[in-house]
């Protein structure tokens, strides 16, 4: 491949070219004109051929090879030892396999080429089990190894290979290794085995302390043969609460039929003291299944002192406003407040009005003060000019100081009434174009993006979504999304995607918009997706509301409200606004069993007064995180955080093979994936060196011994011609 790389402006190059053309063309028609002989033509051959390699030198033409990069003297091999691994779902045990196949790829490596041959569970072994396999109780951290292979020196190490069933998690934001790392998966993709297992056990992230909560437990029991599709009787369904001093005690208990293969259970509960408590769900172990380990589940949630205040205005009452008002005071952690016109400019107030005043009736607020009372504010759909401009103006500040807005799509809101050309399309996470917006009808699957699967507002859908049809009947053609803002839901046209669910930070504060006005539809269809409905408002509102915890001078917002090892989390520190005689200098330290880890804070830059901190957990355990806030050389402010860091469900629980999270795991890491089921193709390729990197050279043309031999020989030959006819 060649690539030009001029060193002139291309016009004026062009310039040069026709010039030098036009002097070629004159010097023939003058040799042509001239007395006869061989003499001129002789000479003008070397004079073109002179001027072509001046004009090649001003274009620089350069040639790009590409080559493999020399490997190094070794192969890291990983073999996935954790409890799974144990799991017989073949002639002999996962494990088994894997280690059966390491030692293939040992054969088949060219010789200068080692293979060093190392296990992992919730850390990097240098040692393997016994061929007998692994301890049945050992966890899978995948993104924990992968964070210390990050930190170990493999500049020896060619290629990185994972032998593994993948754990039981998806990872979202690896820390690769600096070398191409390539999986070869373990394990069948489809449970078609003798197994019962609980599918899924669903508890709010938050509730208030003193009030009830639901929790949610689907099992789902699956045969491959007849005598053990006959042991599928009744058996009885624990929920079980962890105690202070690590045991599990029962809470609940329900008889259940696992004849009918796939069973949901709900389950009341009260709330405890404030803090984090612990819950899972248990089956007895029914004889001939393939593994016990997916019989549990495990969960947790936290106990607040605080409900989330929720406004939802309206000036045109429709059943969406219905649907969300259900689902939402089905959350007893939140205190939901609805406003809708009745007559001229009077409105209904229903639920709790936490101004007490009777203001709302009276319409939105007007003043900031007023709205800072609500966690999050829901605006229905209806036209941009019925807002009053202190409306606007309340409204813009209220985000920008903090607070949380969702917009809700409508003909009427995006149109050429709409919010398009007002203050409040800065609000938007799209741009939207000004006019008539008809609305696209028809049939239009929904999906969540895998980018952002275990974001607060979705985690959990995309599975449930996978289950059943989840289509939307309309679409706002809005347009593209502004830089920073972030889709939690795809909704799929003939022409591509559109953002079904788009958010963005506005200010210090935070906007989700919906771009369709029949997501209600849910709520009224098939149970799945009712149930998804109602997660996505729920898991929404707590999310906008977000786990904000508040000091003298600062608040304290972290990204995520549960970690597992590997994870990277953000806390993002803003101030409340009081007096400031300095600079604010922060410095912030993580603990674990003695261990400290120093954390840089860092100012956002373009958003005043905010800053962030970002660390990775190397390792499961409990974690203190503390901060200190220094001004003017004095302490101004201390914050401390326990951060319990564990995976969110138990090893085994998943046993199948989740062959998308390792494939694109191998293409984020540079390699390749493969299945055990195509190992031979799989290993022939990566023995042959498939992980090496190409790297491309570039030659400059005019640069090369070759092309400077080339132009010297023309001279030459030009002045031999020179002599001999004596023309000098």
């Amino acid at each position: 491949m060649i690539d030009w790389r001029p060193h002139l402006d291309p016009l004026l190059c062009g310039v040069v070219l026709l010039a030098v053309a036009l002097a070629a063309w004159m010097l023939y028609l003058r040799i042509k004109a001239g007395p006869r002989g061989s003499a001129p033509f002789a000479l003008f051959l070397p004079k073109v051929l002179a001027a072509a390699f001046l004009v090649l030198a001003l274009l620089e033409p350069v040639i790009q090879r590409e080559r493999r990069e020399e490997g190094s003297d070794r192969v890291l091999v990983l073999v996935d030892r954790s409890g799974s691994m144990r799991v017989a779902d073949g002639e002999m045990s996962r494990y088994g396999r894997a280690r059966s196949t390491a030692e293939r790829l040992r054969a088949m490596l060219p010789a200068d080429i080692g293979l060093e041959l190392q296990s992992f569970d919730t850390g990097i072994h240098e040692d393997l089990p016994d061929p007998a396999g692994p301890d049945e109780d050992a966890g899978t951290d995948l993104g924990a190894c992968l964070l210390e292979l990050g930190k170990r020196d493999l500049s020896d190490c060619a290629a990185l290979l994972l032998i593994t069933d993948g754990g039981d998690t998806v990872i979202e934001d690896p820390a690769l290794p600096p070398v191409p790392l390539s999986v070869l998966g373990v394990g069948s993709v489809t449970g078609r085995w003798n197994d019962v297992r609980i599918e899924a056990f669903r508890l709010p992230g938050t509730v208030e302390e003193g009030t009830g909560f639901e929790a949610t437990v689907d099992v789902t029991a699956s045969s491959g043969s007849l005598s053990f599709a006959r042991r599928l009787g009744r058996v009885t369904l624990r929920l079980e609460r962890r105690t202070p001093d690590g045991s599990w005690e029962a809470v609940k208990r329900r008889s259940i039929d696992l004849g009918e293969r796939s069973v949901r259970e709900r389950f009341r509960l009260e709330a405890g003291d404030g803090g984090v408590h612990r819950y899972r769900a248990v089956l007895p172990e029914v004889e001939g299944e393939i593994s016990a380990l997916n019989n549990a589940r495990e969960g947790a949630l936290e106990v607040r002192t605080r409900s989330s205040q929720v406004l939802y205005f309206t000036r045109r009452l429709g059943t969406a406003y219905k649907m969300v008002r259900g689902e939402l005071g089905r959350d007893p952690g939140i205190a939901f407040t609805g406003m809708f016109r009745t007559i001229g400019e009077r409105f209904t107030v229903v639920g709790e009005d936490v101004d007490e005043t009777g203001a709302l009736e009276k319409g939105f607020p007007e003043s900031v003060e007023a709205l800072r009372r609500y966690d999050t504010v829901i605006l229905g759909a209806f036209p941009a000019d019925e807002w009053s401009p202190a409306q606007i103006e309340a409204l813009r500040a209220y985000v920008e100081q903090g607070g949380t807005a969702v917009f809700l799509a409508g003909t009427e809101s995006y149109g050429a009434r709409g919010y398009p050309g007002t203050p409040l399309e800065d609000l938007l996470p799209w741009r939207i174009a000004a006019g008539d917006a008809e609305m696209l009808t028809g049939a239009f699957p929904v999906t969540v993006p895998p980018q952002t699967r275990s974001h607060p507002a979705v985690r959990g859908l995309a599975d449930a979504l996978a289950e059943t049809s989840a289509t939307v009947e309309s679409l706002s053609p809005a347009g593209t999304l502004k830089p920073g803002a972030e889709a939690l839901l795809y909704a799929s046209t003939g022409e591509g995607r559109i953002p079904l669910v788009a958010w963005q930070a506005f200010g210090r504060g935070k906007v989700l918009a919906f771009q369709s006005n029949t997501f209600w539809k849910w709520s009224r269809r098939n149970e799945a997706l009712r149930e998804a409905y109602g997660t996505f408002w729920r898991q929404t509102a707590r999310w906008l509301a977000g786990a904000e915890e508040s000091g003298t001078r600062f608040s304290y917002r972290w990204d995520r409200e549960h970690y597992a090892p590997g994870d990277r989390a953000q806390l993002e520190i803003r101030s409340l606004g009081a007096s400031s005689s300095g600079r604010v200098e922060f410095s912030a330290v993580l603990e674990r069993d003695g261990e400290l880890e120093q954390v840089s804070v860092r100012e956002v830059e373009g958003v005043e007064d905010t800053w962030r901190a970002g660390l990775r957990f190397r390792r499961r355990g409990h974690y203190l995180f503390t901060l200190t806030a220094n001004e003017n050389g004095r302490t101004v402010e201390t914050y401390e955080k326990r951060l319990p860091v564990f995976p969110k469900v138990g090893e085994g629980a998943r046993l199948e093979l989740d062959e998308a999270f390792l494939r694109r795991l191998a293409q984020q890491g540079g390699g390749a994936y493969g299945h055990e089921s195509r190992q031979d193709e799989f290993l022939q390729k990566f023995a042959r060196g498939m992980w090496r990197r190409t790297v491309t050279i570039e030659e400059p043309l005019m640069e090369s011994r070759y092309a400077v031999g080339a132009f010297l020989l023309v001279l030459v030959i030009e002045w031999i011609i020179r002599r001999r006819r004596n023309l000098f």
